[in-house]
């Protein structure tokens, strides 16, 4: 959870997301720019995407699943969040610039529901983790990998040590 928005698993297996929708966190289609209004009760999250992932019936009560994806963690940005699916596929939404979609700060918009990062359509990863503007994730392979936004604070010029690469932080690298 964050500040902002939490994330949770249901008993039966559905992740819902509630709180603030600002910039389309919550990734249920749509954002309200309002922050007098606050989703109070968990909206479920929709995976729409086209491949099936199975697992087994002695994973199931410790795995999401939705529309065939079945998804193992999630993490909440300031304004954005990212999920784990169960065979290594990291899928995010919410504010661009920090989503790993190519986009950044300055592209006005969102990405209202869950879509895969294609950075990691040949790399499984095993683990993912965000802070307030910046994700990481953790592959099979024990590589890191890190895209986002600096805070504010943070002067452009030293964005290589706040990500640990030389990327403008709109992919994962």
């Amino acid at each position: 959870s964050n500040i902002e928005h939490s994330a949770g698993i249901l008993s039966n297996g559905q992740l819902v997301t509630w709180g603030y929708n600002t910039e389309a966190q919550l990734g249920i289609g749509s954002k309200d720019e309002k922050l007098s209004n606050v989703f109070h009760m968990p909206k479920i999250v929709s995976f729409d995407h086209e491949t099936s992932e199975e697992s087994s019936d002695s994973l199931h009560s410790k795995i999401l699943r939705f529309n065939g994806i079945s998804v193992k963690q999630v993490a909440c940005g300031s304004c954005f969040t990212v999920a784990l699916s169960l065979m290594g596929a990291v899928f995010s939404w919410g504010a661009n610039g920090y989503t790993g979609h190519g986009t950044s700060v300055d592209d006005d918009g969102y990405q209202a529901t869950p879509k895969k990062i294609e950075a990691f359509d040949n790399i499984p990863v095993s683990h993912i983790s965000t802070n307030d503007n910046q994700s990481a994730a953790c592959s099979f392979a024990g590589e890191v990998y890190t895209w986002g936004f600096p805070d504010a604070s943070v002067e452009t010029g030293r964005l290589e040590r706040v990500l640990g690469h030389s990327g403008d932080g709109k992919q994962p690298q």
